[in-house]
């Protein structure tokens, strides 16, 4: 009994945010004619990967959603977009971004079924950035009105709503949501990060604003827990906060002037972006139990070669992507766990269902 117990405990930690011992790591390539140029944003629970790559022989880039049955798929971009950006993708295969010509920033959405389409702006504006969708298909990003870029919600019917901003700055942009309505992002003039709900409005993360201090809010889990970063001076910070335990600094991997950067986190609380020195910068993975981790010294031996430059987005299975280099290109990539904590859980179930059985065996006896 005491043997079950223990090994039901050491898999059970696959669910309470510890990393795991090792990530096997998928090159998700470039689109077709690219220049061997990728990378990697948004994440889904089902692996689907947002981002953008080089196209066509040129400089254009587009955006694309990487699924592991169909590879790189080009999204295209809106009418008169030479480039175009994904940041976000839901568990629909829903993705967000932007389009971009030499008249500015378009935000979009994009389905299998219907292709890309723009998003409405503010008071005869634009939807200028879309930067993640969740799984009731609320959007998160900003918008232009007569003077400023406003952090915006888009709702699931495409209607658009103004978040407003914080007393003492000046429009701002949203960053992420989560599945109950949660946005993070930043507001401007100073850079200041907020939450925001529509019970209690926008609130500060790191406040109030200050001339001398950045504050940016990348992401929200279920849970409300925050990553980003604070910059003072010229040191950045990564973060994670919660608005009953405040903030939590994530550290960095040492290096010359080293700066960390928080830019995604799962509900089990793993972290994922990246810390730069003056000559380089690498992915990391961060949770509360085991601190701050080189996610390059976490590369399975079965994929060798990477050197992992920025983790953007991680997911619920623990998976991972962002974008490194390989063999002299600069790729997105997606980082899986070894073993895939899909299948802990699978095991996990079986080892509780096998608990049970004993323990009723017992109570017959």
């Amino acid at each position: 009994m005491k043997t079950i117990l223990h090994v039901v405990g050491v898999f059970a930690l696959a669910a309470t945010g510890v990393a795991a011992t090792t990530y096997r790591i998928t090159d998700l390539g470039d689109l077709p004619f690219g220049s061997d140029r990728s990378r990697g944003y948004g994440l889904s629970s089902t692996g689907q990967v947002a981002g953008y790559s080089n196209w066509g022989g040129s400089n254009y880039e587009r955006a694309f959603r990487w699924t592991d049955s169909s590879a790189m798929e080009h999204l295209g971009a809106l009418p008169g977009g030479n480039h175009s950006y994904a940041f976000g993708v839901n568990s629909s295969g829903i993705v967000v971004g932007h389009s971009q010509s030499t008249a500015g920033k378009r935000a979009f959405r994009w389905d299998s079924a219907n292709g890309m389409s723009e998003l409405s702006g503010l008071f005869g504006g634009y939807g200028f950035e879309a930067m993640a969708i969740n799984n009731a298909g609320s959007i998160a990003g900003s918008a232009a009105d007569a003077f400023n870029y406003r952090a915006v919600l888009w709702d699931s019917s495409g209607g658009v709503h103004d978040l407003g901003f914080l007393a003492g700055t000046q429009g701002g942009y949203a960053q992420s949501l989560n599945d109950v309505g949660q946005v993070v992002g930043y507001c401007l003039y100073p850079t200041t990060a907020f939450i925001w709900d529509a019970t209690n409005g926008m609130r500060f993360i790191y406040g109030p604003p200050t001339a001398n201090v950045e504050s940016v809010a990348y992401d929200i889990n279920n849970s409300g827990l925050t990553v980003g970063y604070v910059a003072d001076h010229s040191d950045a910070r990564a973060f994670a906060w919660t608005e009953s335990g405040g903030i939590s600094w994530i550290g960095d991997l040492g290096g010359d002037n080293p700066t960390s950067y928080g830019f995604s986190v799962n509900d089990t609380g793993m972290v994922v972006g990246h810390s730069a020195s003056s000559f380089d910068s690498k992915a990391f993975i961060w949770s509360a139990s085991s601190g701050i981790k080189d996610l390059n010294s976490m590369i399975d031996a079965s994929t060798p070669g990477w050197e992992l430059r920025s983790a953007r987005g991680i997911n619920n299975a623990g998976q991972i992507t962002g974008y490194g280099s390989i063999n002299g290109v600069n790729h997105a990539f997606l980082a899986t766990p070894v073993p895939e904590l899909g299948s802990n859980s699978t095991l996990l179930v079986g080892l509780l269902t096998l608990l049970a059985g004993k323990r009723k065996s017992v109570l017959r006896a």
